[in-house]
């Protein structure tokens, strides 16, 4: 008779199943909550890098044509100049590529000066993001071997004058 009475005893049930469903809903939301922030986290890291590289495009811009500007006043120019660039753009390396852009991609009409419109392209692999910044010199631009497009890696950058060449060298410091 006592295995009977056991059998219809259910006071501890009602605990013991409350305790399990509020652990499972629980597990559910905490796994809800943890995989809608990881589409939130990569889109707000996207957004970082994109206005980093825009920043670091124009920095690098601003630089080069000032030392540009340096170079065109100097009867004997000896100009050397180091721009801090971060190392990497929202925990992504980055490379930046400049490149002088032809006369068929030339933005200014009846440009009068003697001056070369370069691009200037900044791009990350993970996540794949890429930024074009445009930049104008009298100066060629040219790696320190004199071959172009200048290709550099993320971080500090180093312009100078070149006076056997005549070229503005542009290189990782």
């Amino acid at each position: 008779m006592k295995h009977n009475s056991l059998r219809r005893d259910t006071r501890g049930v009602n605990t013991a199943v409350g305790y399990v469903l509020a652990i499972g809903i629980t597990t559910i939301l905490v796994s809800l909550l943890l995989l809608s922030t990881t589409g939130f986290v990569k889109s707000h890291q996207r957004s970082v890098i994109a206005t980093e590289m825009d920043i670091v495009g124009q920095t690098l811009a601003a630089h080069t044509m000032d030392v540009d500007r340096t170079i065109q006043r100097s009867p004997s120019p000896n100009v050397e100049r180091t721009v801090n660039l971060p190392d990497s753009l929202g925990g992504a390396q980055y490379t930046i590529a400049v490149r002088p852009l032809d006369n068929s991609e030339t933005v200014y009409d009846n440009d009068p000066s003697n001056e070369t419109l370069y691009e200037v392209r900044i791009t990350t692999n993970n996540p794949v993001a890429e930024a074009t910044i445009l930049l104008r010199s009298e100066t060629n631009i040219r790696t320190a071997g004199g071959s172009e497009p200048v290709i550099v890696n993320g971080g500090d950058v180093q312009i100078r004058y070149d006076s056997g060449s005549g070229n503005m060298v542009i290189e990782n410091a």
